[in-house]
């Protein structure tokens, strides 16, 4: 990838006005509708909760009736669900109606996509035009339905490297991975993909491609990409930190920052970026045992 531009979040905050401009008035704060855990999983979707519920934003959170008595602290939404968690069809229409009212979606975190699940999630994701954090749990929902990936322009794939692959694979794009170029070839893979070159795609008979955005999750770094913005991607390193233990932290300070009143996704890599390093500083805070809350930093810049 020629004159690519890397946007590095390290120990100074880049862009301070994304939070002194995020919504503390009660009457605008966005809503965020998350949708996931299973019954076998329920940390990150736990630690997603939390990172909102510390954000400035209105939450509604949807699990499987079989997490009912495990999370009875929690506000939730249940949602009918066979023994292993797998929510069934007949949601559709109640998820369908919590999506009208949100103005950003998360899901897939922890979530067990069984057959029926799988339909929710393709409905969804069909008929919503709202921004929409999607997760490593439900990517098989692109293997049968890629065309999702083009109708949406406000599609934002949160995912591994391994699902990226698995993502370029249904589009039929073809992958190069070459030694010893690390952000780039995870750069040059999500490029590729945003370019929709596949052959699943070849046949769109309307002209031109909507875009998608990216946030690649590996390796202790965070890449995002605009499709907007071809020749830049963000990167955030989280030196000694293991991604997987904390990424429902990420994922809800993340989506509490692109969560916007207005339905759209504004200054996608700035805040980001942002959100990445609150969570840093929450871990770094964690990790040498401050009593601290996701809500203190951010309020600390302000």
């Amino acid at each position: 990838m020629e004159n690519i531009k890397i946007i590095q979040q390290k120990d100074q905050l880049l862009y301070s006005s994304i939070i002194f401009n995020k919504p503390i008035n009660k009457l605008s704060l966005p809503r965020i509708l998350v949708i996931g855990g299973s019954s076998e999983k329920l940390k990150n979707v736990s630690l997603c909760y939390e990172a909102l519920q510390n954000s400035n934003t209105t939450l509604t959170l949807a699990l499987p009736d079989t997490l009912k008595q495990a999370v009875a602290t929690l506000e939730a939404v249940f949602l009918h669900a066979n023994p292993i968690g797998s929510v069934l069809k007949d949601n559709t229409d109640h998820l369908l109606d919590l999506a009208s009212d949100a103005n950003l979606l998360i899901i897939g975190v922890d979530m067990t996509l069984g057959s029926q699940a799988q339909i929710v999630v393709e409905k969804l994701l069909q008929e919503c035009d709202k921004p929409v954090i999607v997760t490593d749990e439900v990517i098989k929902v692109f293997q049968f339905s890629p065309s999702i990936l083009e109708r949406s322009s406000k599609l934002i794939l949160f995912l591994n490297t391994n699902s990226l692959v698995k993502i370029a694979n249904y589009l039929k794009i073809p992958v190069k991975i070459r030694p010893d170029r690390g952000i780039y070839n995870r750069a040059d893979l999500i490029k590729s993909i945003a370019g929709k070159q596949g052959q699943a795609l070849a046949a769109v008979s309307r002209p031109g491609l909507r875009k998608n955005y990216f946030i690649c999750h590996d390796s202790g770094q965070i890449i995002c990409y605009d499709s907007k913005k071809p020749n830049e991607v963000g990167l955030v390193n989280f030196e000694g930190n293991d991604l997987s233990e904390y990424l429902g932290t990420v994922i809800g300070l993340v989506g509490s920052f692109l969560a916007d009143y207005s339905n759209e996704i504004k200054d996608f890599t700035p805040k980001v970026l942002t959100a990445c390093f609150i969570a840093k500083e929450f871990f770094a805070k964690q990790k040498s045992s401050q009593e601290t809350s996701i809500k203190k930093i951010i309020n600390s810049y302000l």
